[in-house]
């Protein structure tokens, strides 16, 4: 009985753990851009198409920027020609700048996670300044290559702007204010930027927003301005204060410019007067030399 046994247990299967091997495509490459594996990418892109475009309309380009997979956004934009064709644009019309604006941002807030219902965030392993790092190394190489995407708009009328000033994106602000974007352009409801700044609480964003050159008292299709849509009665202080404050030193500025100029058109009539001077003298001088060389000729023939 015990040898039967014994050979029963022989014969018994053990079971190990399982490989799971994922074949389907589509799914091969949303994984490789989650784990940021280039080399996947490389051998999968005679087999499938690498754009992998979702039920939202988003690209493995899109995702790559979710989930800051910064080697393989580089790798699809610059040698795969991943936008090269056809721009990145996700079932509301936003693009590649409008989600790079919301990063980082809390779970829940970011442009994907209303775009796609399927979105799961991905673990933070990132503190949020590399994040933020990653993102605007992104944002740099994406409107070099298409620096007219700067004012898109979405299907609501925001700008990229729109979005980083709801998400307190301070930084990405500035970076795109230095390649040309329009700090006043409106949404669908006449809401600026700085609207957005103000309703959301941020206000390091309102102040850099109005230091870039915003209009401060610009008023929506409703009538209400971005000190009406104040989060606070704090953050409402805040803004007339820092208001005043850029304006006291436009004021200055404008001044000093004025006074520095009003120098400037001195100095040069000083120097044309000057000049004009000089040529009378030395017109003097000709004239006494060529009237002794008339006389020192006229003695010398008698």
């Amino acid at each position: 009985m015990s040898s039967a046994v014994a050979s029963s247990s022989r014969s018994a299967p053990i079971e190990g753990p399982k490989l799971r091997i994922v074949r389907d495509p589509s799914a091969r490459v949303r994984q490789a851009v989650r784990d940021n594996n280039v080399a996947l990418l490389q051998r999968l892109q005679n087999k499938a198409d690498l754009r992998n475009t979702d039920r939202a309309r988003l690209t493995s380009l899109s995702w790559a920027a979710v989930e800051g997979s910064l080697e393989v956004f580089e790798w699809l934009l610059l040698d795969y020609g991943h936008d090269d064709q056809e721009l990145s644009r996700d079932a509301d019309n936003n693009t590649l700048l409008h989600i790079l604006a919301s990063i980082p941002s809390p779970n829940g807030s970011s442009v994907v996670s209303h775009a796609s219902s399927s979105y799961t965030p991905p673990p933070i392993t990132r503190i949020p300044d590399e994040q933020s790092a990653i993102a605007l190394r992104m944002t740099h190489l994406y409107v070099t290559l298409f620096p007219f995407l700067v004012d898109w708009s979405n299907s609501g009328g925001k700008t990229p702007l729109h979005v980083a000033a709801q998400a307190g994106n301070t930084p990405f602000i500035s970076l795109l204010c230095d390649f040309g974007a329009d700090v006043d352009l409106t949404d669908l409801q006449g809401n600026t930027p700085l609207h957005y700044a103000s309703a959301w609480g941020h206000m390091d964003t309102v102040k850099v927003l109005l230091e870039l050159g915003c209009q401060y008292a610009t008023r929506n299709f409703e009538g209400f301005s971005a000190s009406d849509f104040a989060y606070s009665e704090t953050i409402k202080a805040g803004l007339q204060d820092t208001a005043r404050e850029v304006f006291e030193v436009r004021r200055i500025r404008r001044k000093e410019e004025k006074r520095i100029e009003a120098e400037a058109r001195a100095a040069e009539g000083r120097m044309e007067r000057e000049r004009s001077d000089d040529g009378q003298v030395e017109r003097l001088r000709s004239g006494s030399v060529s009237t002794a060389n008339s006389m020192g000729s006229g003695m010398g023939s008698m």
